[in-house]
């Protein structure tokens, strides 16, 4: 379900740590060696769940090193949310639905299906450059059941790529939770 509700005022983003405990050590960190600096992150595949859509991000060895979030989730990208669900719940759904064994290929070229989550994979390989910035933003603000307002315009340039031709593109990023530091 795309734009059930008004979208989003914030950008495409991956978050690396949310700071509820505001923790001083990764703040000063982040600051002296990350914020600021671009980076280059790639995305394997887009996962479609009953809690919205995702693009998987894969981190390098060394930009996972900064990455705090694995208890519950994997490094993504949210692109849509499904009126029922938050942004937040996207993290855990992407853990969860790549964790899955029993996905089968589709008749359509790189799409998989799994019957235990009536989930889909899109194999998708795509590359991005990111902007790392530290935001210090609300969770509560009242978007959190929103579609991303690129996530239509995403989907409608899925079908214009040949299946597994790989695409570049430029993102400026935010952070949509807490103190944050995201890419």
């Amino acid at each position: 379900m795309l734009h059930p509700y008004a979208p989003p005022a914030d950008p495409l983003h991956v978050t690396l740590y949310s700071d509820r405990d505001e923790n001083e050590i990764y703040q000063h960190a982040f600051y002296q060696h990350l914020e600021g600096t671009q980076w280059d992150i790639s995305s394997s595949c887009i996962l479609l769940g009953k809690e919205g859509v995702a693009g998987v991000v894969e981190l390098t060895a060394e930009q996972l090193e900064w990455y705090e979030m694995s208890e519950e989730a994997i490094p993504h990208l949210t692109l849509a949310v499904h009126a029922e669900y938050q942004a937040k719940d996207l993290g855990p759904t992407s853990k969860r639905l790549m964790a899955l064994t029993d996905r089968v290929w589709t008749q359509l070229p790189g799409l998989q299906y799994s019957s235990s989550e009536e989930a889909y994979r899109i194999m998708y390989r795509t590359t991005d450059k990111v902007l790392l910035e530290h935001r210090q933003i609300e969770r509560f603000h009242g978007r959190e059941k929103t579609d991303h307002p690129q996530a239509a315009a995403m989907f409608d340039a899925l079908y214009q790529i040949p299946c597994g031709q790989q695409v570049q593109r430029t993102l400026v990023t935010a952070n949509t939770s807490h103190q944050s530091h995201s890419i």
